[in-house]
């Protein structure tokens, strides 16, 4: 079949946040200046957006140019420094104006003196997780450094890359660095101090000179390293294939070796590559090898110039690119990538994770990409030919049609993990396909939604065994404890009810001791009753999780009773409620129900507790209509403080009452309050005080609360507010501080 593909510019600005952080990472101060900066306000508010990718050479960025200086000075202004620095020369390091030494994560000595080495101490450096030092012969300085680095002076040090290491010294050990880079003329040096030292070391890159003090290595200087995993080795000097065995014998953890030696060495000239050797001395001493690289055995070393590396795009390596494209489903690699050139196609064709979500305009891709495509997301009634899709692990149907969900077997989608299915409402899904999911037809299916589960026949002996997770909206109630005994093994379930009231069959024993954890239930109509309800609680006696949304017809304290009775091992309530009591209840009875419910609850940690209550006398907590919402009568106390391991709270009534016993620190543990409506709180006065709250949300309508919440909640982190105002917006006075 001939696609006619059209060739579609790639836009640089349609690559996420996160992807051009990662790309920011590996361009330089100069070309990050001259290409992004000041183009919109988006790439700036992203170059000032973190210090961990912006690093400068010093001074070579600085003298003479002051637009560097000038944005560097922009940045400090958001109270952030540069976070890597390289000294170029051998030029004084002092701290400047943007340059603290307290905030370097990463630094880099390219001639480093004596000074500047005498310079890098725990104390000036305690942020200090990356660290290259280069050539330098100041011994003693270099002595005081490597006792710091080994003896976990820079607690933070992760990588580090080190010269001419020759001197016996005592270290404590470094755990916290995994990864190191360091030249050295003692092999057993390099044993007996620096692996010893670095006993959690992961990575490690060593040039190695072999002197003709030593023969081979002796057995049983140190114990084994235990967690190298990676070993690249620049053999230099006397080495032979025995003084290697002897060597490698320390570390028996590797799992990949890269070994290399100069052409211009002459000492490693005339070094004897036998294979067959080697290859016995790998099985022997690295049992856990599984990739050998040997570069340049017959060539000269070739040397890269990094400052001489495009920054384009596309220069950058396959597997970089590679790690960039798992941000994209397949429409917006189509559409940024594909046609570019064909080494962009080649790799879109490689890639076999692909995530795509088909609308009314791009019904084409899924013929392109069928059999990359592992997760799939329809969201348009057409027909569509998803049976070459046999990669699938996600499949959504978001208006799913006849056509579409006929075409959902097991034998079309044997690796199917997660099934979502939401048809128009005069839809009802198909028996044969009901029964095939729950039949164990789909053997890894975890996960489903399944929307109009309405007529639901369970065949003897028909059960999926896999499922753990099912969300169902249904209008039999019946479904329900049929879905459970096809289900044994099912984990948390959600069942959205729209029927009618039927009467529900008992279910049968085997289904009264179900697994099940996590139980939902969401009556929108208000139909479903108290009977029905309690017929399930039977089937799942070990619930820990429960959430009801229905109307409840009898009173709320024997509901309340009934689930303690019935859920012995319940530890998690949350129910939103609409009670309707009798004309002839009078509020003194409603009251103390609602105190004896809190007495009953008291226990619980995790409580979420939604409660509307209608009476003949109950009014509107304020006469603004745009918000209406129905309260419980101010006579009632809910008894905070017997809620103390509570941290968070929702209240859907509200008065500033219970506001005042929150600041009294009656909940210590509070930290996320919902306040669904208030109408006006009094200027901060200084007596209340909300020191634990992180979150708030809530409703008002007078813009003078805002202020008072912002006083009060002095560690607020996250604040989501919605201001409802009929006419005019109140002026708010400038807080003092």
């Amino acid at each position: 079949m001939n696609i006619d593909i059209p060739q579609l510019p790639y836009k640089f600005e349609n690559l996420p946040n996160e992807i051009l952080l990662e790309i920011f990472d590996y361009v330089h101060l100069n070309d990050l200046i001259r290409a992004f900066y000041n183009l919109n306000y988006r790439l700036n508010s992203i170059l000032f957006s973190s210090n961990t990718h912006l690093y400068i050479v010093f001074p070579d960025d600085i003298i003479g140019n002051s637009t560097h200086k000038k944005i560097l000075l922009d940045f400090i202004r958001r109270q952030r420094y540069i976070a890597r620095l390289r000294l170029s020369n051998d030029g004084p390091l002092l701290e400047h104006e943007f340059i603290r030494f307290p905030y370097i994560r990463s630094l880099i000595l390219d001639i480093p003196t004596s000074k500047h080495i005498e310079m890098v101490s725990p104390k000036q450096f305690p942020r200090l997780e990356y660290l290259r030092v280069g050539y330098a012969s100041a011994t003693v300085q270099l002595n005081k450094l490597h006792q710091h680095i080994f003896s976990n002076g820079f607690p933070l040090l992760k990588k580090c890359s080190l010269n001419n290491i020759g001197e016996y010294q005592s270290w404590t050990g470094s755990p916290s660095i995994y990864s190191l880079g360091i030249w050295s003329n003692d092999p057993r040096l390099v044993i007996q101090r620096v692996l010893c030292a670095s006993m959690y070391l992961i990575s490690f890159h060593l040039f190695l000179k072999w002197p003709s003090t030593y023969s081979i290595l002796q057995d049983q200087i140190i114990p084994q390293h235990t967690h190298l995993k990676y070993l690249k080795l620049h053999l230099s000097g006397l080495w032979t294939l025995e003084k290697l065995d002897s060597f490698l014998a320390y570390i028996p953890t590797v799992k990949i070796l890269d070994l290399s030696s100069s052409y211009f060495d002459s000492l490693m000239i005339y070094f004897q590559w036998n294979f067959k050797e080697l290859s016995y001395i790998f099985s022997c001493r690295l049992p856990n090898l599984s990739h050998f690289d040997l570069p340049g055995l017959s060539c000269s070393t070739t040397i890269i110039h990094w400052s001489d590396m495009s920054t384009r795009l596309e220069s950058l390596p396959n597997e970089i690119l590679t790690d960039m494209f798992i941000y994209f489903d397949i429409s917006s690699l189509y559409h940024s990538f594909s046609g570019l050139n064909q080494r962009f196609n080649n790799l879109i064709q490689s890639l076999k994770h692909h995530a795509l979500i088909i609308e009314k305009h791009n019904l084409s891709l899924i013929e392109l990409y069928a059999s990359q495509i592992m997760r799939l997301k329809i969201n348009t009634p057409l027909p569509i030919d998803i049976n070459e899709c046999s990669n699938l692990i996600s499949l959504e149907l978001c208006q799913a049609s006849k056509n579409q969900i006929e075409q959902i077997r097991s034998d079309i989608m044997p690796n199917l993990v997660y099934l979502t299915i939401i048809p128009p409402y005069h839809i009802s899904l198909p028996m044969e396909f009901t029964q095939e999911v729950f039949s164990n037809s789909f053997h890894h299916l975890r996960s489903a939604r399944l929307s109009r589960l309405d007529t639901f026949e369970l065949l003897p002996g028909f059960q999926s065994l896999s499922l753990r997770t099912l969300y169902i909206t249904c209008t039999n109630a019946n479904t329900i404890h049929r879905v459970l005994q096809a289900c044994p093994n099912l984990f948390s379930l959600h069942a959205q009810f729209f029927g009618q009231h039927h009467h529900i069959v008992e279910p049968i024993s085997s289904v009264y001791n179900h697994s099940l954890e996590k139980f939902l239930l969401d009556d929108p109509y208000h139909n479903f009753s108290f009977d029905t309800l309690n017929t399930i609680f039977l089937c799942i006696p070990n619930v820990k999780y429960l959430v009801l949304q229905f109307s409840c017809r009898v009173p709320f304290i024997h509901l309340v009773e009934n689930i303690l009775t019935r859920l012995t091992q319940l530890d998690h309530f949350e129910c939103d409620i609409l009670e309707s009591p009798n004309d002839h209840m009078v509020n003194v009875e409603i009251i103390q129900q609602m105190n004896e419910c809190f007495r009953v609850l008291e226990s619980f940690h995790n409580l979420k507790f939604v409660f509307y209550l209608t009476t003949s006398n109950n009014s509107l907590i304020s006469n603004d209509q745009i918000f209406p919402v129905y309260g419980v009568d101010s006579n009632v106390d809910v008894g905070l403080n017997r809620f103390s391991n509570i941290r968070r709270l929702k209240f859907e009534w509200f008065s500033t009452t219970e506001l005042a016993r929150i600041s009294a620190n009656v909940l210590p543990y509070l930290e996320e309050l919902n306040l669904v409506y208030i109408a006006t709180l009094r200027p901060y006065n200084g007596s209340l005080f909300l020191s634990t709250i992180r979150t708030l949300k809530t409703r008002f309508t007078d813009f003078s609360s805002y202020q008072t919440f912002l006083s009060a909640c002095a560690n607020l982190s996250c604040f989501q507010c919605s201001i409802f105002t009929s006419d005019k917006c109140n002026y708010i006075e400038s807080p003092n501080t």
